[in-house]
């Protein structure tokens, strides 16, 4: 018995080869069609316009800006080119940073500094916190931190002025003398300034001794930013006063009171109350803060600009011999006599107003800040100062 042939499978894939290509065949030449119709229409509406619009005036479209990223890029390349042919002083904006919670120990320089770098004419930006620092400073910038470099520490400024290049001027407040214990040398080996500003001649001293360079003097000093004397209660009081903060207030001004010397304990935080509670008296005692004898020149030159009769304790010989003609040193049991003599002679008020003005213009003629900040940026790049 024969047995039936086995059914092998016939294959089939060049007849689905070929219905394929007649279907996209059929599609392209029904695109084709659609495509040829919207042509048509669009011949028929344009010669149909522009018989309308024969005899018109045909408007021209405005171009638009190139959007080729070459001639962007050629574009700010330029603007690059042109910022650095700039003179150095326009290029580079000069920040005064100082921290929030000390600004107002230190706001009258503060603005005094700000002033005498605009009176130069530098770009001058004040800054009280660390991120703002960051979204604004840019690379040739100059930072000038006026706050002890201790106080700056762990705030990231050094790696701020590292990554963008930028010249760091580290200002020392605080004395040389309280700090023997600790190895600031190592704190500016971290911060690399270009160069060391502070208020003490003495203390300028140490820190060259400590193999510093560019240190140079910039003492509070007058400036019309702190001259009040066009306020109505310019040194309308003889009443002696000292200006001592609360916390040390008591012990260091105890001598005196021992001394039966009067005297009031003021207190002043932004211009308005400088003026109503300090300026509008005649005499200012100075007391030392501290046993370390360093004169408080922030204090005294506010009162100096104003032309305020100041005695002070006597204070270590470099800073004594740069203020000896504008204040007077006494032990505290000597001031009575010298406070006795100013109150008399203020009791004319005629000639307590000539007194006020022959100090104030002798500061301001022999203590001038602009002429200070000269001379400290001039040693960083004399490009900074040039008219």
């Amino acid at each position: 018995m024969l047995r039936p042939l086995p059914i092998t499978h016939i294959p089939t894939s060049h007849i689905e080869k070929e219905e394929e290509e007649n279907e996209k065949k059929e599609e392209e030449d029904e695109l084709r069609g659609k495509i040829q119709e919207m042509i048509s229409k669009y011949k028929e509406s344009s010669s149909i316009k522009s018989s309308k619009n024969r005899g018109r005036k045909v408007r021209t479209a405005i171009p638009l800006p190139p959007t080729n990223t070459n001639n962007n890029n050629r574009r700010r390349l330029e603007e690059e080119e042109d910022e650095t042919n700039k003179p150095l002083k326009e290029r580079v904006t000069i920040f005064i940073f100082s921290l929030k919670w000390l600004a107002k120990w230190y706001y009258q320089f503060n603005d005094s500094l700000a002033f005498a770098m605009k009176e130069l004419g530098l770009n001058v930006i004040q800054v009280y916190d660390v991120p703002k620092l960051a979204r604004l400073v840019k690379r040739e910038d100059i930072v000038l931190c006026l706050n002890n470099p201790i106080d700056l520490k762990g705030l990231g400024i050094e790696g701020l002025a590292r990554r963008l290049h930028l010249s760091l001027i580290l200002y020392e407040t605080e004395s040389m003398e309280s700090r023997k214990k600790i190895t600031s040398n190592v704190l500016y080996d971290v911060y690399s300034p270009v160069a060391v500003w502070s208020y003490s001649m003495w203390n300028v001293v140490k820190l060259r001794e400590k193999g510093l360079v560019n240190v140079s003097y910039v003492p509070p000093s007058y400036s019309p930013t702190c001259d009040y004397r066009s306020h109505p209660s310019s040194h309308s009081s003889l009443h002696p006063i000292t200006f001592v903060q609360r916390w040390v207030g008591g012990k260091r001004v105890q001598p005196l009171t021992e001394q039966n010397i009067s005297f009031t304990n003021v207190h002043a935080w932004n211009d308005q109350t400088f003026a109503t509670n300090v300026s509008s008296h005649h005499i200012l005692i100075n007391v030392h803060k501290s046993n370390w004898n360093v004169l408080e020149v922030f204090r005294l030159a506010p009162a100096l600009s104003n032309g305020m009769r100041v005695v002070t304790e006597p204070s270590i010989d470099l800073d004594m011999m740069l203020f000896q003609s504008f204040v007077t040193f006494k032990e505290v049991e000597g001031m009575r006599e010298v406070i006795d003599g100013w109150i008399e002679e203020g009791k004319d008020l005629t000639k307590r107003l000539e007194i006020r003005d022959a100090i104030a213009e002798n500061f301001k003629r022999n203590f001038h800040i602009v002429n200070f900040v000269r001379d400290a940026l001039s040693s960083i790049n004399p490009e900074l100062v040039v008219s």
